[in-house]
């Protein structure tokens, strides 16, 4: 294995690794928005309006 190899395969891991980490905080953030709105539906019902 070459320098030039190794480079790109660390490249390859590392935008395997930041599109792994960026899929993750968008299942994330989709959780909690929904959490959010369920919530919030749930509040609005409570008071009756």
């Amino acid at each position: 294995m070459n320098r030039k190899s190794v480079g790109l395969l660390l490249e390859y891991v590392g935008y395997l690794v930041l599109v792994i980490v960026l899929y993750q905080w968008s299942v994330l953030a989709g959780q909690l928005a929904i959490g959010v709105l369920v919530a919030y539906s749930g509040i609005r019902l409570r008071l009756g309006t």
